[in-house]
């Protein structure tokens, strides 16, 4: 089972699969890993680990540090629904209240 921390890294992630369109193969075969692997990472059953963050986050153009949790983020109560994490660029301060849409990025590394 994962801990709180790796399952918001695993949302996060699977929220930029969805801005990308990305799907899970696309991310097997960047990782050099099985389908299957990435399922497992994506699911909570196997934590990614940093070194598949840190390439995950240059592949979607976002800094490493907008996959991982927030401060605070990982401390939530499990039962609130999730909140997205701020854009690259962007006031986190700003963020008041849970979303179900995801963050608006002001801009990307190309």
């Amino acid at each position: 089972m994962q801990s709180s921390a790796a399952k918001i890294v695993s949302r996060h992630i699977k929220a930029e699969m969805v801005r990308n369109g990305k799907t899970q193969a696309d991310l097997a075969n960047l990782l050099g890993i099985t389908q299957q692997g990435i399922s497992r990472r994506l699911i909570g059953r196997t934590p990614f680990p940093m070194a598949e963050v840190i390439t995950l986050a240059a592949y979607f153009g976002v800094d490493v540090t907008y996959l991982l949790p927030s401060e605070g983020e990982a401390t939530r109560k499990s039962e609130q629904p999730p909140v997205s994490p701020a854009p690259i660029g962007g006031d986190a301060g700003s963020r008041s209240g849970w979303t179900d849409s995801p963050p608006q990025h002001a801009s990307r590394a190309s």
